[in-house]
């Protein structure tokens, strides 16, 4: 449902916002439209704010924020000093782990690293932000085991590391898992094992307040090859 609400709640966000009154004002630009009780359906259920009062403006209908935060699950926050709106959560300032410089590379992830500047597919999801592959490739050694690991300098700088990691579609019939750890100034923050092609990307979010280095392993377990992709990787202040 919340696909299906994109575009309606961009356009309600970028054009209004409404407080319960009858005219909407910011800086000195002022608008008059006519107060409705609108009833709202959503995939044909009726929500449970329907028929809270509405603006029409132009021929255009224009909702409350509580309904918007009622209808994607979000909350949805008004910060008037700010003259921004919220929807999920408030982050701030950022850097994506891919415009970082790693400081090295470890074991099995040498040479096999990429930063992705073009596409990242994980489950048919496809993701266009830069992100990192690591491949790990097939090995004819008896052992059916290898990782590989890269190390970031944060050097204090960041509060938390959040993003996405799942196997890369383009090794998705590996018969291998992969697995993924996140380990702060040497001690585990995060840690996810039976990663399989076709399975969606896992979510992590973990907290790197005064984290000095960084390091980030990537594992696999069988004999194929597997790429694990990390998307969306940000480093917040």
């Amino acid at each position: 449902m919340r696909d299906k609400m994109k575009g309606f709640v961009c356009g309600v966000v970028a054009s209004v916002v409404l407080l319960g009154s009858t005219a909407y004002a910011t800086g000195e630009t002022s608008i008059e439209g006519f107060f409705k009780k609108a009833k709202f359906m959503i995939d044909g259920v009726e929500t449970k704010s329907s028929k809270m009062g509405s603006v029409t403006y132009k021929d255009k209908l224009y909702v409350p924020l509580t309904l918007i935060s009622e209808a994607t699950g979000n909350r949805v926050e008004w910060d008037e000093k700010q003259n921004t709106v919220w929807i999920g959560k408030k982050t701030g300032r950022f850097d994506a782990l891919s415009t970082l410089d790693y400081a090295r590379i470890n074991g099995a992830a040498r040479n096999h690293t990429i930063k992705s500047r073009t596409l990242l597919k994980i489950a048919g999801t496809k993701y266009w932000e830069n992100g990192i592959k690591v491949e790990l490739v097939k090995s004819e050694e008896a052992d059916t085991t290898s990782s590989g690991s890269l190390e970031y300098n944060l050097n204090g700088k960041y509060s938390r590391f959040s993003g996405l990691v799942g196997i890369d579609d383009l090794t998705k019939n590996s018969v291998s898992s992969g697995s993924f750890k996140i380990v702060a100034d040497g001690k585990e923050r995060f840690s996810i094992a039976d990663l399989r092609g076709g399975d969606a990307a896992r979510q992590f979010d973990v907290d790197v307040t005064n984290v000095k280095k960084l390091e980030l392993i990537f594992s696999r377990v069988g004999a194929e090859t597997v790429s694990i992709d990390l998307v969306h990787g940000k480093l917040f202040d």
